[in-house]
């Protein structure tokens, strides 16, 4: 397994995919490259994402420094290959609309990983069927599972795509998926709901923060209970153990600052700190 790199200052011509000589674009990386190799992104804004992203290991040299920022463009990112998976790291996404499968769609057989990444500015789109969308989806077909899991990672600015039916966060289709130590903040109405794993499974849902600007449904994932979360203007949130209907009290959410305040106006403790469990 090889070591590779991109840089907003490298050359897909040029260069040679090394530290020196980095590529300009992952779509060059990907292309270069072999299964399950890491390829680091270095700090800086790019503007394209490749359609596939097949068993890799997409590392910010920084967590946080790469964006990847569409404006506006549709992306429909398939991510992993049958039976090895891919994990992305500390990487931000923006300004991206909803393809019919879901800006990210875990490809068939592996459990994908996105870890410590930013999701902001999305559209969303539901199409229902196996056809699903949202953030990040699981789909389902020739007898084969396509689970994910999110761990640590901030979705913010996230609204439905006008004209679109039904429009979620996270679709899972028979899919085994986790999310956890994450924060989502929707930012208004249209929504199916934050979650439709209605066929499928969602195992772990945990120590996590969904808020919303306007009333939302929490949507359905009947497999799991989420476990000490946060919830707020979210409707028919499932009872489970530890979580809190409380405004979590972000620091300046809308200038994308989501630390949690210590205290609220009042003086009184913010609920949510101290809540969670160790996972």
């Amino acid at each position: 397994m090889a070591t590779w790199y991109i840089s907003t200052t490298g050359n897909d011509t040029t260069g040679n995919g090394s530290v020196g000589s980095p590529w300009a674009t992952l779509a060059k990386a990907i292309a270069s490259s072999a299964l399950s190799d890491t390829i680091y992104c270095a700090s800086g804004t790019y503007t394209a994402l490749p359609s596939a992203i097949p068993a890799r290991n997409i590392i910010a040299s920084t967590i946080g420094g790469a964006v990847f920022d569409g404006s506006g463009a549709t992306a429909n990112v398939t991510v992993g290959t049958d039976l090895l998976e891919t994990t992305i790291t500390g990487l931000v996404f923006r300004n991206f609309v909803s393809g019919s499968y879901g800006i990210f769609r875990s490809a068939y057989g592996t459990m994908n990983t996105f870890d410590r990444c930013v999701f902001s500015g999305f559209q969303m789109l539901y199409r229902g069927a196996n056809q699903d969308g949202g953030i990040v989806s699981g789909s389902w077909t020739l007898n084969k599972y396509a689970p994910f899991t999110i761990n640590g990672c901030l979705g913010f600015d996230l609204s439905a795509k006008i004209g679109a039916p039904d429009p979620v966060i996270l679709f899972g289709n028979r899919a085994n998926s986790i999310i956890k130590n994450s924060t989502f903040q929707l930012a208004g109405t249209g929504f199916y709901g934050i979650v439709d794993f209605t066929s499928g499974k969602l195992i772990t849902c945990a120590n996590n923060i969904f808020d919303s600007l306007a009333s939302v449904p929490w949507g359905s994932a009947p497999a799991a209970t989420p476990i000490h979360c946060c919830y707020h203007n979210v409707t028919s949130f499932p009872s489970g153990t530890g979580n809190i209907n409380a405004d979590p009290l972000f620091w300046d959410a809308p200038n994308g600052d989501f630390r949690l305040r210590a205290k609220d106006g009042s003086g009184n403790p913010n609920p949510v700190l101290g809540a969670g469990v160790m996972l």
